[in-house]
């Protein structure tokens, strides 16, 4: 949905502005370490429009999962 604002009788610009942070994605490991996982939002409440400002900032993070042992293993390990 196209968002504009009206103002004195002219269409003005919308500056974008970011959505809520998605849930964070499961690690990329379910042992060992080295695991990660991510998270995201978009530029689309509201979208940018009439030539207003994309959003400033990043579009996903990353955070690094806590290390677990693996199974079989008596010392922690990137799993292969």
């Amino acid at each position: 949905m196209e968002r504009f604002a009206i103002v004195n009788g002219l269409l003005s610009t919308v500056d974008g502005g970011w959505s809520a942070w998605s849930d964070w994605t499961d690690c990329t490991l379910t042992c060992g370490a080295n695991s990660t996982k991510t998270h995201t939002r978009t530029c689309t409440e509201p979208e940018p429009s009439n030539g207003g400002k994309e959003c400033e900032g990043n579009d996903m993070e990353t955070a690094s999962c806590a290390w677990v042992l693996c199974p079989g293993n008596t010392a922690y390990s990137i799993v292969k």
